[in-house]
């Protein structure tokens, strides 16, 4: 009986992929920061995702998804004998018939991930300022799944590159490369760029493990 619960464990337990990096990824938000990061929305970056990923027929739906067994735990501080309530992670999107699932980590998501851990351990941190290092979120959330997952999925993780910073250290020209229409626009093409990149990578371990 032990052998055969093993052998069905393991055939559950989701697949998950290294975090592809392609771009740096890191910033800082708030009252003091002069160089603010130029971030992705989450809608920009899930259409270069699924773009992506239909080259290679995955078929991502346009809900979030979760994964069975994976969850972050309420407040520390509850009575004794009161379970802690869990709540479960949410994907970004999924190819069910594939069983692959995609989680992109944006800088919402980011600041998600720290209030539900400071929730898990009873360490809130409260701050004008916001620090970024989302391939470090990124690898936290897919290790987590690799612990948690109780079934069997393809799970990958990709963070918003941060190719570009606005500056307000200095005065912003109205027109030109510096401006900040064309700043915005070249900086976001960067991410793009860069994010593509991980995807592609992804494609490629996707194939590596007979996913598609």
């Amino acid at each position: 009986m032990k052998g055969g619960q093993t052998k069905a464990r393991s055939q559950a337990v989701a697949v998950v992929a290294p975090i592809f990096q392609h771009g740096e990824g890191r910033g800082s938000t708030g009252c003091i920061v002069m160089s603010p990061p130029i971030f992705l929305s989450e809608e920009e970056a899930l259409q270069v995702i699924r773009q992506e990923m239909a080259s290679k027929g995955v078929k991502l739906g346009t809900n979030e998804t979760t994964v069975a067994g994976v969850h972050y735990e309420g407040w520390k501080e509850v009575e004794p004998g009161v379970p802690r309530t869990q709540y479960p992670l949410k994907a970004s999107a999924a190819d069910p018939s594939r069983k692959v699932v995609v989680d992109f980590i944006s800088e919402g998501k980011a600041q998600n991930w720290d209030f539900m851990l400071g929730m898990e351990n009873g360490n809130m941190v409260l701050s004008t300022v916001q620090s970024y290092d989302l391939p470090k979120t990124a690898a936290d959330i897919s290790n987590r799944v690799k612990r948690q997952a109780a079934e069997k999925v393809y799970f990958g993780t990709f963070y918003d590159p941060i190719a570009g910073t606005m500056s307000f250290g200095e005065e912003i020209p109205q027109e030109g490369p510096k401006s900040l229409p064309e700043l915005l626009k070249t900086s976001k093409a960067e991410s793009r760029r860069l994010l593509r990149l991980q995807v592609q990578d992804f494609l490629k371990w996707l194939q590596a493990q007979g996913a598609i």
